[in-house]
């Protein structure tokens, strides 16, 4: 309390009412993105019987999908809901945080890893760009945000079982996240050594 004083004293009129302006405008932008991914979702459930979700999900993922505004990210927000409402083992947080730490190329990338079935780590980056226009730097980028959010073994080689299920949780594409996770199996394993 004494430092929203402290603050209302130094900003002048003018300048706070300018702030609560801001704050409107980002509270309606944020609240038109989670009804776009609530209406997409609902669209995807269709005669679907919808059941709550949990708390520990529903909260997290309307205060973490607001901030959404790309149309495939919020494709991938509207499948993680549809998904979540359908088998309850999909309203995980992890999902939440994940999709909420990645960005519009992040999301364009992992498309297209689905799209071409690119597993090798080599020319990953090099058929990405080519599939997604991405620029090369972006690429690199958006493979580095993955790798940090754990959708890549230590080697790079192969994708963990998370990024599956992460797959499986956000993505629309199923028979592809399939195909895939067969191709994988085909892929030599890589000893780990420090």
């Amino acid at each position: 309390e004494t430092g929203c004083k402290l603050i209302e004293n130094i900003l002048d009129l003018p300048t706070r009412k300018l702030g609560e302006l801001i704050g409107d405008q980002v509270s309606y932008w944020q609240w038109s993105n989670r009804l776009s991914i609530a209406e997409k979702a609902s669209k995807k459930l269709g005669d679907t019987t919808v059941r709550q979700l949990p708390l520990d999900f529903a909260v997290p993922f309307l205060r973490e999908s607001g901030d959404a505004a790309d149309p495939m990210l919020q494709e991938w927000w509207s499948q993680l809901l549809a998904t979540a409402v359908s088998d309850e083992a999909y309203a995980h947080i992890a999902f939440v945080n994940t999709l909420h730490s990645m960005s519009p190329p992040d999301v364009k990338v992992l498309d297209a890893l689905l799209n071409t079935q690119h597993l090798e780590k080599e020319d990953r980056c090099k058929v990405i760009c080519a599939a997604t226009a991405l620029p090369h730097h972006q690429v690199h980028m958006s493979m580095y945000n993955l790798d940090r959010l754990g959708f890549f073994s230590p080697t790079g080689s192969r994708l963990t079982g998370f990024a599956f299920s992460f797959f499986r949780a956000c993505s629309a594409k199923s028979e592809l996240v399939k195909s895939l996770e067969e191709k994988q199996k085909g892929l030599p394993k890589k000893l780990v050594v420090d």
